[in-house]
């Protein structure tokens, strides 16, 4: 049985990934969650906050919210570049583990207002307001089932 060069834990390799894959990963010597963030390195595709590493998607409002990231919800990210980027196809890669942390600086803060404003739905039998999780929620205080934006 080997062990992950990164992280120490015993691997035990057994035909379980994609062929292309299990062989990238015995040859960096690294078990999978090892390998997921190591290819992130190299890609270097994510927008990070507060320690969770994000991709952003190319699908908009057009695409219904279950085929986009986080349920299709509204995101406005500015970089520490200073880029705004505004999108509803967010798709969160989870936290990075502590190991990889040093690798993997945040990149970028969420701007919490608009996040809120945008996300915000009336239910259209009670009135009551919460935030969407998708086009189709139901509402907290009545259980109405309510689609696309509210009022």
């Amino acid at each position: 049985m080997a062990e992950c060069k990164k992280c120490k834990i015993k691997i035990e390799r057994r035909g379980t990934y994609i062929p292309h894959t299990e062989e990238e990963m015995s040859k960096l010597g690294l078990c999978f969650t090892c390998y997921f963030w190591h290819q992130h390195l190299i890609v270097r595709d994510g927008v990070i906050i507060n320690g969770r590493h994000h991709i952003i998607g190319h699908r908009g409002e057009d695409v219904p919210a279950s085929w986009r990231g986080c349920g299709g919800r509204y995101y406005k990210i500015q970089m520490l570049t200073g880029k705004i980027i505004e999108t509803v196809d967010l798709w969160c890669q989870g936290m990075i583990p502590a190991l990889w942390r040093p690798a993997f600086p945040d990149n970028a803060i969420l701007i919490e207002e608009d996040f809120v404003k945008k996300n915000k739905v009336y239910c259209s039998q009670c009135g009551k307001k919460y935030y969407r999780r998708g086009e189709i929620g139901r509402c907290p205080k009545c259980k109405h089932l309510n689609q696309g934006g509210g009022k």
